[in-house]
């Protein structure tokens, strides 16, 4: 008898994991992303490539500065032109802020933008592993 078992993953709510990890790691401070057109704004991603996300920023000047965003894109080749796109973004960031701001430099250094499996996720604060690796056990 052959048995096969599938791994079968519910739906997960993004909005939902995003908030269990700002109030983990004391970010309930930071300003949601409200729209796909305001995602856009920000990181330049196509409508068309994300099913859900959620995102939250926070801008209290260069020292401190924080993002987090979650996308599940169409499929995993979408997930990893979505994660090049944060990526530059936070490349962006970081050029800038090491010419005046060597603190939110060194935060910046240290932050993810990573794809894995259908996710893009980008994470700019303190400890941004161990904020990669919440959000990642919540999916």
């Amino acid at each position: 008898m052959l048995l096969v078992l599938t791994g079968c993953q519910a739906k997960v709510s993004l909005p939902d994991v995003l908030n269990e990890v700002k109030t983990e790691y004391g970010l309930n401070d930071m300003t949601d992303i409200a729209d796909k057109d305001e995602l856009y704004r920000y990181y330049v991603i196509e409508q068309d490539d994300v099913v859900q996300f959620s995102a939250a920023v926070q801008e209290n000047g260069a020292e401190d500065h924080a993002e987090l965003v979650i996308i599940q894109a169409a499929d995993s080749e979408s997930a990893d032109m979505i994660a090049a796109k944060l990526y530059s973004h936070l490349q962006s960031r970081l050029s800038n802020a090491q010419d005046y701001a060597p603190d939110a430099a060194a935060v910046l250094e240290q932050s993810i933008a990573l794809s894995d499996r259908e996710y893009a996720i980008l994470v700019i604060a303190p400890e941004a592993d161990s904020v990669y690796r919440s959000i990642c056990n919540h999916l």
